[in-house]
């Protein structure tokens, strides 16, 4: 995202707000904070009067950072925290950053919406910019956008960390379902680290003889041969708001087989809506992968170059030019 701003602005990965304060003591230069993943900052625990008097510090503190000419940008990711422990003050800390952040980025009109109609944001506050694909990060550009299909049984891929949200649930299910009726010439990658309260139907899937379940942090240099193997990504999830595991599996040519709705006809190019499927409806996933099955390698060839163009529009260097427009915005506000 920050890739494109050598030279006009310095990116500082800071993780405490402390030093924030101190970059903007030694400094004449104008400081914006950047703030992602609020849930990691507020409402961790199920502590109520320990979480609302760390929201109280920071909104405090930013009001100052503000009032020495700092400046805030926060991006929203997801609709819900990852783990929702403390509801009511996450609710009370996105009330108070739609307050003090000067700008709110989102990823999809959708987002837009619910950032103005349920967390109140003054609309002119909001700029929408899309999520990058990861052209580039993992290997060069070059390399990615000409791989070829792979050979052997189509092969199903999911990753990320397999939260709640991520639906595995469904996706066994599915899974099940589809080796009933179609026991062979497939298989499924299931790649990401598995919290504990989501092992079990991990393992549960990972019986199936078909499957292959890699529970732990994935290391960046296998990224590329994991994605590269895949035909397909399968995105069951349950809360779609904006994902970077998508954007890397478009970034890898994969079409993806997901819920539909706005967000994903706003994330998705064109040519792979069809694999778009009634949320909630296990079967029709299972139709979906079935989908996958039964087209042939020049439909495929279709997906994937619908999945690169995409990829190249959304390159990092691309939506941090953008970004980069929204931060010179950010710096000219009194």
């Amino acid at each position: 995202m920050y890739s494109g701003l050598q030279g006009r602005y310095t990116y500082l990965p800071l993780r405490k707000f402390p030093q924030v304060e101190a970059v903007q003591e030694r400094t004449d230069a104008p400081v914006i904070l950047h703030l992602h993943w609020e849930d990691r900052m507020f409402a961790k625990s199920r502590n109520r009067e320990g979480n609302k008097a760390t929201l109280d510090w920071h909104i405090e503190h930013m009001n100052m950072f503000r009032e020495r000419g700092g400046r805030i940008l926060w991006t929203i990711h997801n609709r819900t925290p990852h783990a929702n422990r403390d509801p009511e003050t996450f609710a009370e800390a996105r009330s108070a950053l739609v307050d003090v952040a000067d700008r709110i980025h989102v990823h999809s009109d959708h987002a837009r919406n619910f950032v103005v109609d349920t967390l109140g944001a003054a609309p002119e506050k909001c700029r929408v910019i899309a999520h990058p694909s990861y052209l580039g990060f993992y290997e060069p550009a070059e390399t990615t956008l000409a791989r070829p299909l792979p050979d052997g049984p189509v092969h199903f891929l999911q990753f990320g960390v397999m939260r709640g949200q991520k639906g595995i649930g469904h996706l066994s299910e599915a899974t099940h379902l589809l080796q009933t009726r179609r026991p062979d010439n497939w298989k499924l990658t299931i790649a990401g680290r598995t919290p504990r309260n989501m092992r079990r139907l991990v393992k549960q899937i990972s019986r199936l003889p078909m499957v292959t379940t890699l529970p732990d942090y994935v290391p960046t240099a296998d990224v590329p041969e994991i994605f590269g193997s895949a035909h397909a990504f399968v995105a069951p999830f349950s809360e779609v708001f904006s994902s970077g595991s998508i954007a890397l599996g478009l970034t890898f040519g994969l079409p993806v087989i997901g819920p539909d709705g706005p967000v994903m006809q706003e994330t998705l190019p064109e040519k792979l809506i069809s694999l778009l499927y009634p949320p909630n409806q296990t079967r029709r996933l299972m139709r979906r992968m079935a989908q996958v099955l039964d087209v042939d390698n020049v439909v495929r060839q279709v997906w994937r170059e619908a999945a690169f163009e995409q990829a190249f529009a959304h390159r990092p260097e691309i939506i941090s030019g953008q970004l980069g427009e929204l931060l010179d915005e950010i710096c000219e506000i009194a």
